[in-house]
C-alpha cells in the first residue's frame, strides 16, 4: 500500500479485504510504502488500530514491513515536493511491487488509497507492468464524515454495518507481454527509468509521424527507412497482400473496390483475409503496433474495409544492400 499521513486507509483496506469475499483470505503481511512523516505519524497508532482489529474481526497481521521513500544519499524523505521526490518514490514502488510480484507463494493486493497523487499513480503503473493474473488493485473510498483523521473511524466496530466500500480497478496486464520480450526487466534490479525505456521498446519502436514501409516483392522483403534495422524477410503467401496493400491510401477501402474479377484477384481476396492477422502480428513483431493495417466493418453481409495507420505510407523497391 501507498500511504500519506491517514493510517485509517490501512485498516479499511484489510477489514474490507476480509469481509467483501465470501472466505477469508488470511492475509497475513503487509508492505506499507510511505515518507518520513508518514510513517512518524502513523506507526504508533497502526499498531493499536491493528492490534485492535485483529481482537474484534480476527483480522491478524504477522509481518508489517515498512518502506520510507529515501533521496540519492539514503536521506528519508518527508514529503514529495521536488521532481527527485517523485522519482524516489517511482524507484521504490517498482522495487517493492516488482519484487512481491517475484514471489510464487505470494498474492498482491494493492492499494493507491493513501500519500501523494503521484504515489497512487506510480502504484497503479507498478501494477500494470509487474501483476500476474491473480494480483488485484484497489481503492478504498468511505464517506466523507469518516475521512478526517480526526474521526477516530478506522474499521466499524463488532456488529456495526460497515460504510466502507473497496472497488478493484481494472488495469492493463502488460506483464505477459513484457516478460516474453524483455525476461531480464523482472529478474534484474534495472532502475524505473530504465525500466519504461525497455517497456516501451518492447511494445513498439519509437516510429516518426510519418514513414514508409518499402517492400521488395521480387525477394519478398520489407522495412522501414526511417528504422536503423535490416530487411524483414516474409513468407511467399504474404506478397501478393502488399500488391493489394500498395493501393491503400488513408481512407478506408473496401476490399472489394481493389480487387478486379480475374481469377488471381478472387483468390487473393480470400487470403488476403486468412493472412492479414499473421501478417499484422510480423509487422507489429518487428516495427511495433503502428505498423498494423488497420481492419473495421465486417460479417453480417458488410465487406470489410482496410486501411493504413496514420501516417504510414507502402511502396515498393529494391531491398538495400547491407555492408
Amino acid at each position: 500500500m501507498v500511504l500519506g499521513t491517514s493510517p485509517a486507509v490501512v485498516t479499511e483496506t484489510l477489514f474490507a479485504l476480509e469481509e467483501q469475499h465470501d472466505f477469508r483470505l488470511g492475509i497475513h503481511r503487509i508492505d506499507l510504502i510511505t515518507t518520513k512523516s508518514g510513517r512518524a505519524r502513523s506507526e504508533d497508532v497502526l499498531k493499536q488500530q491493528l492490534r485492535g482489529l485483529g481482537d474484534e474481526h480476527d483480522v491478524k497481521l504477522t509481518e508489517v514491513n515498512w518502506h520510507v521513500v529515501s533521496d540519492e544519499q539514503g536521506h528519508q524523505l518527508d514529503d514529495l515536493i521536488t521532481d527527485s521526490d517523485s522519482q524516489a518514490a517511482a524507484e521504490l514502488i517498482l522495487k517493492v511491487i516488482r519484487q512481491l510480484c517475484l514471489d510464487d507463494m505470494c498474492q498482491v493486493f494493492a492499494s493507491l488509497a493513501g500519500g501523494r497523487k503521484t504515489m497512487s499513480y506510480f502504484m497503479g503503473l507498478a501494477m500494470s507492468l509487474c501483476a500476474r493474473n491473480e494480483d488485484k488493485l484497489y481503492h478504498v473510498l468511505v464517506p466523507p464524515q469518516f475521512e478526517k483523521f480526526d474521526s477516530g473511524f478506522f474499521y466499524p466496530r463488532k456488529g456495526e454495518e460497515s460504510p466502507i466500500s473497496l472497488p478493484e480497478l481494472p488495469f492493463p496486464r502488460l506483464r505477459g507481454y513484457l516478460e516474453e520480450k524483455k525476461p531480464d526487466l523482472y529478474s534484474s534490479k534495472t532502475s524505473f527509468d530504465k525500466f519504461m525505456k525497455a517497456a516501451n521498446q518492447a511494445l513498439g519502436p519509437d516510429l516518426p509521424p510519418e514513414f514508409t514501409l518499402l517492400v521488395d516483392l521480387e525477394n519478398r522483403k520489407v522495412w522501414i527507412q526511417e528504422v536503423q534495422k535490416p530487411p524483414v524477410e516474409l513468407k511467399k503467401r504474404f506478397i501478393n497482400l502488399f500488391e493489394v496493400l500498395i493501393k491503400l491510401d488513408r481512407t478506408p477501402r473496401k476490399l472489394d473496390d481493389l480487387l478486379g474479377k480475374d481469377q488471381w484477384a478472387k483468390t487473393t481476396k480470400r487470403n488476403f483475409r486468412n493472412y492479414i492477422t499473421p501478417l499484422n502480428d510480423k509487422l507489429e513483431k518487428e516495427f511495433g503496433r503502428r505498423a498494423r493495417i488497420a481492419s473495421t466493418g465486417g460479417g453480417r453481409g458488410r465487406p470489410a474495409e482496410y486501411s493504413l495507420p496514420r501516417g504510414m505510407q507502402i511502396s515498393t523497391a529494391s531491398s538495400p544492400t547491407l555492408e
